[in-house]
């Protein structure tokens, strides 16, 4: 995680992370330059969906993904998490707020995952969320 990190900043790939008392990172978000561009045009709707443990750090996976008008996918930013908690969730969704800028989407689609709806309703006020 933390050669990521390290490459993250050598090639100024805009991210963000945390890390405990112990310098161990806890959290890591990044997105492409090229991602925020294509978000501020297409980025109406958000998808999201965190995968669990596939990594050998054991740490949640968020994935944030939109489609632009010809109905191609592009990702938006992804994020290392410590847990599965709203307040691990809500640092992620302000930590992509804060790469994109005045740009909140219109709609959220996520499965039911409850600390992660929860994260939503509170970061994103006015957006229609979607529950799969």
């Amino acid at each position: 995680m933390e050669a990521l990190l390290s490459s993250l900043i050598k090639l100024d790939v805009p991210n963000t992370h945390c890390v405990d008392a112990s310098g161990r990172l806890t959290r890591l978000a990044f997105t492409s330059t090229k991602a925020v561009q294509l978000t501020r045009r297409f980025g109406t709707v958000l998808t999201m969906d965190c995968t669990y443990k596939t990594n050998r750090f054991k740490m949640p996976l968020l994935h944030i993904v939109s489609f632009a008008c010809t109905g191609a996918t592009f990702t938006l930013a992804i994020a290392f998490l410590n847990a599965e908690t709203i307040e691990d969730y809500e640092w992620a969704l302000n930590t992509y707020k804060g790469f994109m800028g005045n740009y909140p989407p219109l709609a959220i689609v996520t499965d039911r995952e409850l600390a992660l709806m929860r994260a939503t309703e509170i970061a994103f006020l006015v957006a229609h969320k979607m529950f799969c």
